[in-house]
């Protein structure tokens, strides 16, 4: 079998033009692996905002419901309206608290109580560990009917847009 010089030519310009193709095959291929990986790092970004947004419901949630069963466990409280509180009333400290057997350390009236639950539930509203972000509010109003609805609303900012947790309340 005997070669000729053309098919020899051939062969190598082949070869070499082969090499600078693969060059740009994986410059290609690395341009499209960057943007598919800053599409992942955008995607971890809102998930966890997302998982912020989520624990900071959850907080509201609790914080709102720990308040609901501090009224009705001073239903008559409740029922004269001593919960009812605007964003800037912060209660005051009666020392109405339990000791260690359940039992309150200082006699109170179930006014006082109101105004020492609500102090309480205030103080966790902002410690930012137990409670929402600086500036949060806490509200507690009621419909005024005979037998009282009452709406715990808490209010917050995330991410530059306000957001909030109603649990309406029947003590």
């Amino acid at each position: 079998m005997q070669r000729t010089n053309a098919s020899l030519t051939r062969a190598y310009v082949t070869g070499r033009g082969a090499r600078g193709l693969t060059m740009i095959e994986t410059l290609v291929a690395l341009v499209i692996m960057s943007v598919g990986l800053l599409g992942i790092a955008a995607l971890h970004v809102e998930s966890v905002k997302s998982a912020r947004s989520a624990t900071l419901r959850t907080k509201a949630v609790a914080l709102a419901t720990d308040m609901a069963e501090k009224m009705r466990a001073n239903l008559s409280g409740a029922l004269n309206g001593d919960y009812i509180i605007g964003g800037g009333d912060m209660g005051s400290n009666h020392d109405c608290a339990d000791d260690n057997d359940g039992g309150a350390t200082v006699a109170c009236s179930a006014e006082d109580m109101a105004d020492h639950d609500v102090w309480l539930w205030k103080q966790r509203l902002g410690n930012p560990q137990s409670g929402l972000p600086e500036g949060a509010t806490g509200e507690i109003t009621s419909d005024g009917a005979a037998d009282p609805t009452f709406t715990i609303t808490l209010a917050w900012e995330e991410n530059d847009a306000a957001q909030a947790v109603q649990l309406q309340v029947q003590p």
